[in-house]
């Protein structure tokens, strides 16, 4: 099957399904991992480690609301979570900054 969009695919009972098989699987690895960064007083700095963060803010939070909702409803909730977090938010305007800075040529 064809999807005019990438957006359209994501109405794919099948590949839903197996979105849903992998964030539910990948919670307990994501668990241990922000565990044990807590455990070593982490601090998220800079993008690649505000990645980490969101990646496993999205995951637990895509799993809480999976027990009420669907997989896409289920996205969207922790999306929304996950972008109002005030270390993810405060990337997120720092990256978009940046990038208007380098748009309109300031250094």
């Amino acid at each position: 099957m064809h999807y005019r969009s990438p957006v359209d695919a994501l109405t794919d009972e099948e590949l839903l399904s197996h979105i849903d098989a992998l964030l539910r699987a990948s919670d307990p690895p994501f668990d241990r991992v922000m565990t044990r960064l807590v455990e070593l007083d982490w601090k998220p700095s800079g993008q690649g480690s505000a990645f980490v963060l969101a990646l496993a803010l999205f995951n637990k939070a895509y799993v809480k609301h999976r027990d009420e909702a669907d997989v896409m409803e289920s996205v969207r909730l922790a999306q929304a979570e996950v972008l109002a977090h005030p270390v993810i938010s405060k990337v997120v305007a720092q990256t978009a900054g940046s990038a208007v800075d380098s748009a309109v040529g300031v250094a």
